[in-house]
């Protein structure tokens, strides 16, 4: 037998190791090989219940999620009854939130933004030990979203800022959980890259290393460079400092994540090029184990089980961005 030849058989006796008789009863003894079927028993019931009740929990929040979750929530007005402007029934034909006082953020829906004091009254439950106060309206303008804001702009920034991180988080990540197509994009290129460069790295492993490691650090490099250009143009937009203040506090750290393991890859190919072109035949050797057809077996389960796991991360994120979208009306 050839080095090679006996190099891939170690490759191979490493997936399809099974004791003859001789075998298992020289380390077990015959008795108990006989009797293994008979001396297993259940194990780890706690964990079972409680792997049992979390099911029943998940079932609990996933039946919540549909029937009181909208994802709309999490970006469009919300009056203080907790009604969506636009989509509820009872204000189905006002699609506008309008802040009748400034200095509080209780939101009544509205057809058309009030221009002038004579354009009615509003009534709200914030005076005094919580009794109803009737205002009359002011001037205001549909400038941002589905928002009627001052055309004071300092009282404008006072509305339209965001007073929570939980509200900014909860808004991006409704944006990210309902954007099924750009999460199947991220979760399917490296899904099929990786068969790309299976086969890659059996023809040309050095090269498609090489290739692999380089792509990745230019493309979070230019992530950075993105980054950077996006926000020098949204910071001159009015109002997006006041409605993002977390995204501005956590950018110079992505940004510089970004730079840091692009120049880490880049490192990491440099000092690792010369040992891929001496393990060359190791490459092909292990990809060869894995095209045997007893082994492909398993790398097709395999990527049936990666398909259903990206198929239940897809569900798994919609139903996210309807249970953060649950919210109770002011008391």
């Amino acid at each position: 037998m050839t080095t090679r030849a006996a190099a891939r058989q170690a490759v191979r006796s490493q997936y399809f190791f099974v004791a003859n008789d001789e075998e298992a009863f020289s380390v077990f003894g015959r008795q108990e090989v006989q009797d293994i079927n008979t001396i297993r028993q259940v194990t780890d019931v706690g964990y079972l219940v409680f792997f049992l009740l979390v099911v029943l929990v998940m079932a609990k929040l996933d039946a919540d999620a549909v029937s009181k979750g909208n994802v709309l929530r999490l970006s469009e007005p919300i009056d203080f009854q907790g009604r969506l402007c636009g989509y509820d029934d009872e204000v189905k034909d006002k699609p506008l939130g309008y802040h009748p006082n400034p200095f509080n953020d209780m939101v009544i829906c509205v057809s058309a933004c009030p221009q002038t004091a004579t354009d009615g009254t509003f009534t709200l439950p914030d005076g005094p030990m919580g009794k109803e106060h009737t205002r009359p309206a002011y001037p205001t303008d549909n400038i941002y979203g589905q928002l009627c804001l001052p055309l004071d702009l300092e009282l404008a920034r006072l509305i339209i800022s965001v007073k929570s991180v939980q509200t900014e988080m909860y808004k991006a990540l409704g944006v990210i959980f309902t954007s099924s197509h750009g999460i199947l994009v991220v979760l399917a290129v490296p899904f099929v890259t990786s068969f790309i460069y299976l086969i890659a790295l059996y023809y040309i492993p050095t090269a498609a290393t090489t290739l692999a490691f380089s792509i990745t650090a230019v493309t979070l490099a230019l992530v950075g460079v993105l980054m950077d250009l996006d926000l020098s143009v949204m910071k001159g937009i009015d109002l997006f400092k006041e409605t993002h203040p977390l995204m501005l506090m956590a950018f110079p750290y992505f940004r510089t994540c970004c730079y840091l393991s692009s120049f880490l890859f880049f490192l990491v190919l440099g000092a690792t090029i010369s040992a891929m072109v001496r393990a060359h035949a190791v490459f092909r050797e292990c990809v060869a184990a894995i095209f045997d057809p007893n082994v492909l077996v398993t790398v097709f389960t395999s990527v049936a089980l990666s398909v259903i796991r990206i198929g239940f991360i897809l569900y798994v994120c919609r139903r996210l961005a309807l249970l953060m979208s649950i919210v109770e009306p002011y008391q």
